[in-house]
């Protein structure tokens, strides 16, 4: 997982999943299988092995309206759904609101909260 996704994820489970910390714990064991680029963006899939789901999460379930990226050297303004299935965290959408999503996107970041809080941002 790049330091995008992790922060994302990390980002969202802690503003929107605040309550259920079996959610939260599946952080450290998320491992990509597969990521595709669709112009706009990319949606990356996760497996988790052997851990506990996090219950009681309806199937189809999406955080990350919490949860506003600037990406690129151009700081395009970038939104996120991170998708929950029965429970266990699978898929992260992220997708930039004009243009193309940028080749430099996974190193030049800065993520900010719905209050327009900074609250992550790629290392230097």
């Amino acid at each position: 997982m790049n330091d995008l996704e992790r922060q994302v994820v990390q980002l969202v489970l802690a503003l929107e999943a605040v309550d259920d910390p079996e959610l939260g714990a599946q952080l450290k064991h998320l491992e990509v299988v597969s990521r595709r680029y669709t112009g706009v963006g990319a949606y990356t899939d996760f497996a988790s092995g052997q851990i506990e789901r996090a219950h009681p999460y309806p199937s189809g379930l999406r955080l990350g309206g919490s949860v506003i990226g600037y990406v690129g050297s151009q700081e395009q303004e970038a939104g996120f759904v991170l998708y929950v299935d029965d429970g266990m965290v699978r898929t992260l959408e992220s997708f930039v609101y004009e243009g193309t999503w940028p080749e430099d996107a996974e190193q030049t970041f800065v993520l900010k909260s719905d209050q327009d809080e900074e609250v992550g941002r790629s290392s230097p």
